[in-house]
């Protein structure tokens, strides 16, 4: 069976208040003293010069403009920087977390990168450079043709990130999008799982086997591009060389069964499947 694979710191700036000191001496006035810190948010303004002294004295040079060395520059990134950020919490200082897979890698890793539209979950989206993860979904969304079900026309459609299916809601599960990078943490999408003895799919797709939970290697039944014509028996190599809502499976394309959905007269037997989590298999 085929496996489907298919941010800123706000500155905050001490401000000065205005200050201003002279004496009745020939000596030079001070420098203005620093203000007391200003609210969050606004620049310091600088200390004002010190009035020259009554005799003639120098004025006191003006006071620095006050500064804060804790304050971080966020510019969002023009590409992806992979790092390890976690896409449920969306931990980037700039940008967005996301899953990126560049085309020249076959395994994927998380990475910040640039927000490049606001297209809500469950709206059509692209992706501009042909790369999954950076597209145009909001965030917190990954721009999929997968999961498609009755009724979706578009080509793609944001769905949530997950690392889980606890962070899905309910009916939809946690498919592993991709192989992984060794150390990078496993990310994937939320999809609804399908009936596959109903016409539960958009056209193009079928209710098949195919991905995988990201906690574990069970599968569910989900809407996958299905648009294969062989037939149940006959030999298959890819999930989609079958016809919509079968399953290549041990090299042969066969049939999901269930209470109400009986193999029939082929010689097989309706049977539960390893790894299979919410279906049964003639087999």
């Amino acid at each position: 069976m085929k496996r489907f694979w298919p941010v800123c710191g706000g500155m905050v700036a001490l401000a000065m208040w205005m200050g201003c000191s002279s004496s009745d001496s020939s000596t030079a006035g001070t420098g203005g003293a620093a203000g007391t810190a200003g609210a969050a948010g606004t620049a310091g303004t600088a200390g004002a010069a010190g009035t020259a002294g009554s005799d003639g004295g120098v004025a006191g040079s003006a006071g620095d403009a006050a500064t804060d060395p804790t304050a971080e520059s966020c510019t969002d990134p023009t590409d992806p920087i992979p790092t390890s950020c976690n896409v449920t919490k969306q931990d980037c200082a700039c940008g967005r977390c996301i899953l990126y897979l560049p085309s020249s890698e076959t395994e994927a890793e998380t990475a910040c990168g640039p927000i490049r539209g606001d297209d809500a979950l469950g709206e059509a989206c692209t992706r501009p450079g042909d790369i999954p993860g950076d597209d145009t979904c909001a965030v917190g969304g990954y721009c999929t043709g997968l999961g498609k079900t009755k009724g979706i026309s578009a080509e793609r459609i944001c769905r949530k990130y997950c690392q889980s299916s606890t962070d899905c809601a309910q009916g939809d599960w946690c498919a592993k999008a991709t192989p992984w990078k060794s150390g990078s943490p496993t990310t994937g999408f939320c999809v609804p799982k399908c009936d596959p003895f109903a016409d539960a799919c958009a056209d193009g797709s079928g209710c098949t086997l195919g991905l995988r939970h990201t906690t574990d290697a069970d599968t569910e039944p989900t809407c996958l591009p299905q648009t294969g014509a062989k037939k149940l028996g006959e030999a298959c190599a890819t999930l989609d060389e079958c016809e919509p809502n079968t399953v290549c499976y041990g090299s042969a394309c066969v049939a999901f069964c269930g209470a109400g959905h009986p193999c029939g007269d082929g010689g097989t037997t309706c049977m539960a499947v390893t790894g299979v989590a919410s279906a049964s298999l003639c087999l």
